[in-house]
């Protein structure tokens, strides 16, 4: 067998197993809509994340600001489980759960897509019915999928720098979370949420190093340099650049993350902790970009890409008239049409929102939105297939894209540039891409309370035909300022 089940025996994280009996008596007993509880230290659910027990990881999908239907659910989850794929096999980390180790059973576990297939067919073993699913969240999966993942599905532009056992995706199954509607202020509680801590030791300060930049900005400028003339050859329209900024960090981790996801004011935010060995990992996203949104009961999907960017303190109407930047747009909406196309209905893909403009804490962005329908059977792991990575951070053609970025970038992405959501046990599914996106890789001690390692940030840039160097790195920096505004506001006192 690729894949084995097992319990995390160290510093006894993921040990607790969670309710089995029938899932709708699970969801009648635990679902349920309710007010802000008044024992709880805060009404929002970031307040209520600041006050998480350190002894439990935690998972957080956190819509901010006020945009509607993009910025309307929030979620506080306690994960039970994590499963971790590569290209060797998967782990489960947690307890025996028997339909899932029979779904993993059945597949070649060294398939990531069948095992995320494996996994939807699991956690739809616990769903409620429709009389017990009366709310927006009825347990499910978290995740986190790597821009490797890519490379595993299309081996021709597999990166270089990929070796077996490089993560491709994290999941993490969450019976257990509360819920907030930001559209009408409900809240809801799904599960056994653990009893939030009023009473805290001071924490650890939280403290970064200098910031270093992989490539340097010449060797930056350059590769942009490199991909206008593969461009002007013919080899591509257009392809993604990035740059790595990494800095050594130390202290409370999980605090700054909370921090940065209230004040970047994200739309799709996210921060998943995977505590264990060889080493505690996490990720923080504070993305503006929906990658896929399903709705698992009538198979309407859509994506809504981003291409161009200016900063806040500019006129969005110049972004708007911008025809270099409207080109960009418009190569990868045509670019996501397709891999829609791939999976849905003939005919059923179309452009539900032209071009527009959407205004963010620290940089304005050109946005439209792709439908489709899917037709009944699709899996999860095949609309993955078709559509992954995402078409704007990447370029197009795709394939070609994704080589010359290897070609190019001195540096696995890792989770920056692949996608972050839930997919819940009904069926629904809703991925942000993971732009503005910190890794954490080292060792975390109290729940990434104390940690010591180091944190890596991508940025990048559209490339097309007429850019600029110096004004592409000028861009980049644009869009490293919002954690760069959250290092800055970082803790850098003990918090009691």
């Amino acid at each position: 067998m690729a894949h084995h089940a097992s319990r995390m025996l160290n510093r006894g994280v993921y040990q607790p197993g969670f309710p089995q009996p029938t899932p709708d008596a699970y969801h009648q007993a635990f679902m349920r809509p309710r007010a802000p509880h008044p024992d709880w230290p805060g009404r929002e659910i970031l307040a209520l994340a600041a006050h998480w027990p350190a002894t439990e990881p935690l998972a957080i999908l956190h819509s901010g600001s006020d945009a509607g239907a993009w910025s309307r659910l929030s979620l506080l989850a306690r994960p039970r489980g994590h499963l971790r794929l590569t290209s060797q096999g998967t782990t489960w980390t947690g307890p025996r759960w028997p339909e899932l180790e029979d779904q993993l059973a059945a597949i070649d576990t060294r398939d990531p897509l069948a095992v995320i297939d494996a996994a939807a067919a699991a956690g739809r073993a616990m769903a409620p019915t429709a009389a017990a699913a009366n709310g927006p969240f009825p347990g499910g999966w978290l995740m986190s999928l790597r821009y490797e993942l890519g490379g595993h599905l299309e081996p021709t532009a597999r990166s270089s720098r990929q070796t077996p056992d490089t993560p491709l995706a994290d999941l993490l199954w969450c019976p257990d979370a509360l819920a907030h509607d930001a559209a009408d202020d409900q809240w809801w509680e799904i599960g056994d949420l653990p009893g939030f801590v009023t009473d805290r030791s001071p924490r650890d300060p939280f403290q970064l190093g200098e910031w270093n930049s992989q490539p340097a900005r010449e060797q930056f400028e350059a590769a942009v340099a490199q991909t206008v003339n593969l461009i002007r050859r013919g080899d591509l329209f257009q392809a993604n650049i990035a740059r790595q900024l990494s800095a050594t960090c130390t202290g409370d981790l999980r605090r700054f993350a909370i921090d940065a996801l209230q004040n970047s004011e994200a739309w799709f935010g996210g921060w998943l902790e995977f505590p264990g060995a060889p080493d505690d990992r996490a990720v923080l996203s504070l993305s503006p970009e929906l990658f896929l949104d399903l709705d698992g009961d009538s198979g309407r999907i859509r994506s809504r890409p981003i291409k161009g960017t200016r900063p806040a303190r500019d006129r969005a109407e110049d972004l708007a008239h911008s025809e270099k930047d409207t080109a960009e747009l418009n190569m990868i909406v045509d670019l996501v049409r397709n891999d829609l196309g791939r999976v849905c209905r003939l005919g059923s893909v179309h452009v539900s929102q032209p071009r527009a403009i959407e205004s963010h804490p620290t940089v304005h962005h050109g946005v439209a939105e792709v439908s489709g329908q899917l037709p009944p059977g699709t899996g999860i792991g095949d609309v993955i297939r078709a559509s992954f990575p995402p078409g704007s951070v990447t370029g197009a053609p795709k394939i070609r894209a994704m080589q010359v970025i290897d070609e190019l970038e001195p540096f696995t992405r890792g989770p920056y540039c692949g996608a972050m959501g839930y997919l819940t046990s009904t069926g629904h599914l809703r991925l942000g891409v993971s732009i503005r996106t910190a890794a954490f890789e080292g060792r975390a001690d109290a729940g990434f309370e104390s940690v010591s390692g180091q944190l890596r940030y991508g940025t990048g840039c559209g490339i097309v035909v007429d850019s600029i160097p110096a004004e592409e790195y000028e861009e980049s920096q644009h869009k490293a300022a919002a954690l760069m505004n959250a290092a800055r506001a970082a803790v850098t006192q003990p918090v009691p």
